[in-house]
Protein backbone atom coordinates (compact mmCIF):
# COMPACT_ATOMS: atom_id res chain seq x y z
CA UNK A 1 0.00 0.00 0.00
CA UNK A 2 2.77 2.49 0.74
CA UNK A 3 4.69 1.51 -2.18
CA UNK A 4 1.44 2.54 -4.23
CA UNK A 5 0.74 6.18 -2.11
CA UNK A 6 4.54 6.78 -3.33
CA UNK A 7 4.24 5.98 -6.91
CA UNK A 8 0.88 7.48 -7.50
CA UNK A 9 2.25 10.75 -5.93
CA UNK A 10 5.39 10.46 -8.27
CA UNK A 11 3.52 10.07 -11.32
CA UNK A 12 1.06 13.10 -10.17
CA UNK A 13 3.96 15.12 -9.18
CA UNK A 14 5.67 14.51 -12.76
CA UNK A 15 2.32 15.32 -14.13
CA UNK A 16 2.43 18.46 -12.65
CA UNK A 17 5.50 19.53 -13.45
CA UNK A 18 5.40 19.45 -17.16
CA UNK A 19 2.02 21.33 -17.14
CA UNK A 20 2.36 25.01 -18.02
CA UNK A 21 1.52 27.62 -15.25
CA UNK A 22 1.44 30.96 -14.13
CA UNK A 23 2.61 30.26 -10.48
CA UNK A 24 5.35 32.12 -9.36
CA UNK A 25 7.97 31.10 -7.02
CA UNK A 26 7.16 31.84 -3.42
CA UNK A 27 8.84 31.34 -0.08
CA UNK A 28 6.92 30.64 3.57
CA UNK A 29 7.44 30.98 7.22
CA UNK A 30 6.12 27.78 8.95
CA UNK A 31 4.79 27.43 12.45
CA UNK A 32 4.04 23.88 13.92
CA UNK A 33 2.00 24.42 17.43
CA UNK A 34 2.26 20.76 18.01
CA UNK A 35 6.14 20.86 18.49
CA UNK A 36 6.31 24.25 18.38
CA UNK A 37 8.79 24.00 15.84
CA UNK A 38 9.95 26.77 13.18
CA UNK A 39 10.92 25.75 9.51
CA UNK A 40 10.99 27.50 5.92
CA UNK A 41 9.09 26.49 2.34
CA UNK A 42 10.02 27.48 -0.72
CA UNK A 43 7.57 27.07 -3.58
CA UNK A 44 8.62 26.70 -7.49
CA UNK A 45 7.01 25.06 -10.57
CA UNK A 46 4.23 23.56 -8.82
CA UNK A 47 6.31 21.68 -6.46
CA UNK A 48 7.23 22.38 -3.18
CA UNK A 49 10.28 21.77 -0.22
CA UNK A 50 10.37 22.32 3.37
CA UNK A 51 12.16 22.06 6.21
CA UNK A 52 10.91 22.01 10.24
CA UNK A 53 12.93 21.71 13.25
CA UNK A 54 10.77 21.65 16.78
CA UNK A 55 10.95 19.75 20.31
CA UNK A 56 7.88 17.89 21.55
CA UNK A 57 7.56 18.48 25.32
CA UNK A 58 4.41 16.87 26.97
CA UNK A 59 4.26 14.20 30.13
CA UNK A 60 3.81 11.54 27.83
CA UNK A 61 6.76 12.07 25.27
CA UNK A 62 10.00 13.98 25.07
CA UNK A 63 11.94 14.31 21.80
CA UNK A 64 14.40 17.17 22.10
CA UNK A 65 14.72 17.63 17.95
CA UNK A 66 12.18 16.68 15.61
CA UNK A 67 13.15 17.77 12.21
CA UNK A 68 10.56 17.04 9.50
CA UNK A 69 11.40 17.57 5.39
CA UNK A 70 8.75 17.77 2.89
CA UNK A 71 9.07 17.23 -0.82
CA UNK A 72 5.13 17.71 -2.67
CA UNK A 73 3.34 18.95 -5.21
CA UNK A 74 0.84 21.78 -5.92
CA UNK A 75 -2.11 21.85 -8.00
CA UNK A 76 -2.81 25.30 -9.00
CA UNK A 77 -6.29 27.18 -8.76
CA UNK A 78 -6.81 30.67 -9.62
CA UNK A 79 -6.14 32.26 -5.68
CA UNK A 80 -4.93 29.40 -4.12
CA UNK A 81 -3.15 25.92 -4.49
CA UNK A 82 -4.19 22.39 -2.71
CA UNK A 83 -0.43 20.19 -1.73
CA UNK A 84 0.53 17.34 -1.24
CA UNK A 85 3.41 15.92 -0.30
CA UNK A 86 5.70 12.92 1.53
CA UNK A 87 7.48 13.75 4.75
CA UNK A 88 10.38 12.05 6.57
CA UNK A 89 10.73 12.88 10.11
CA UNK A 90 14.06 12.56 12.30
CA UNK A 91 13.32 12.20 15.89
CA UNK A 92 16.55 12.73 18.77
CA UNK A 93 16.49 11.82 22.05
CA UNK A 94 13.24 10.10 21.94
CA UNK A 95 11.83 10.03 26.03
CA UNK A 96 8.32 8.24 25.63
CA UNK A 97 6.05 7.15 28.80
CA UNK A 98 4.55 3.39 28.81
CA UNK A 99 1.44 2.99 27.15
CA UNK A 100 2.19 5.75 24.08
CA UNK A 101 1.28 5.18 20.84
CA UNK A 102 4.48 4.74 19.23
CA UNK A 103 2.82 4.33 15.61
CA UNK A 104 2.80 8.05 15.16
CA UNK A 105 6.88 8.16 15.32
CA UNK A 106 7.67 6.86 12.27
CA UNK A 107 10.07 7.96 9.81
CA UNK A 108 7.65 8.38 6.38
CA UNK A 109 4.24 10.22 6.60
CA UNK A 110 2.22 12.40 3.96
CA UNK A 111 0.78 16.09 4.44
CA UNK A 112 -2.21 17.76 2.80
CA UNK A 113 -2.55 21.70 2.77
CA UNK A 114 -3.98 24.80 0.67
CA UNK A 115 -2.26 27.91 0.44
CA UNK A 116 -4.34 31.50 -0.50
CA UNK A 117 -2.26 33.64 -2.95
CA UNK A 118 -3.47 37.49 -3.09
CA UNK A 119 -1.30 39.54 -4.62
CA UNK A 120 2.14 38.81 -3.16
CA UNK A 121 1.14 37.46 -0.23
CA UNK A 122 0.82 33.50 1.11
CA UNK A 123 -1.72 32.63 3.73
CA UNK A 124 -1.78 28.06 4.45
CA UNK A 125 -1.88 25.83 6.02
CA UNK A 126 -1.12 21.91 5.87
CA UNK A 127 -1.75 18.84 7.82
CA UNK A 128 0.39 15.68 8.73
CA UNK A 129 -2.47 13.03 7.86
CA UNK A 130 -0.85 10.62 10.06
CA UNK A 131 0.11 12.25 12.94
CA UNK A 132 -2.35 14.91 12.43
CA UNK A 133 0.66 17.97 12.74
CA UNK A 134 -0.87 21.19 11.87
CA UNK A 135 0.92 23.41 10.52
CA UNK A 136 0.33 27.26 9.46
CA UNK A 137 2.62 28.82 6.93
CA UNK A 138 3.21 32.54 5.90
CA UNK A 139 4.96 33.94 2.96
CA UNK A 140 5.26 36.26 -0.01
CA UNK A 141 5.48 35.50 -3.89
CA UNK A 142 8.42 36.78 -5.91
Amino acid sequence: MKTAIFLLSFFLCSINLFAQSDYKSSANLIYQPTDNGVGFRFETHNIYASYTKGTYNYTFVYIKTHSKYSLGFLIPFEYANLTAGLCYHIYSQPKIASGFNTKVLKSFSFEVGCVYKYKRINIGASTDVLKWEPSILLGFNF
